[in-house]
């Protein structure tokens, strides 16, 4: 199972996130007979898209990365106010994808998500 806990600031708007585990019972992101999954797959390409989203705005200060298969982390320092509505949206799209693959991949996916000043809830 993938675990997910998105952070977001009071607005709803991205603060980061961490990522850990694989959608198979074996642990791997590809089944025998090279088949990948489908949930870890989605899971990966959606959150790789919004850090890299996040990486090469030139006005925001990102950290985080994948040290190894199966851990990701991304970590927003801030961010103007100008840039809310643009951020809303990178959040908003990868939160309704993330809810998908939760919906409809039952048992890969565990999202939590913690909104700035409130305790973890998941979806």
């Amino acid at each position: 199972m993938i675990r997910c806990r998105i952070r977001l600031d009071a607005g709803g708007c991205l603060l980061g996130f961490e990522a850990s585990g694989h959608a198979t019972a074996e642990g791997e992101a590809v089944r025998p007979g090279g088949t990948v999954d489908l949930a870890c797959a989605a899971a990966t390409t959606l959150l790789r898209t919004a850090a890299r989203m996040l990486y090469r705005h030139p006005e925001l200060q990102v950290r985080g990365g994948a040290p190894e298969p199966g851990l990701m982390s991304l970590s927003l320092e801030g961010s103007p106010a100008h840039l809310e509505s643009w951020l809303r949206g990178v959040t908003d799209f990868l939160l309704a994808g993330l809810r998908d693959i939760e919906e409809e991949h039952p048992g890969s996916l565990r999202i939590v998500i913690r909104r700035k000043g409130t305790t973890d809830h998941g979806t």
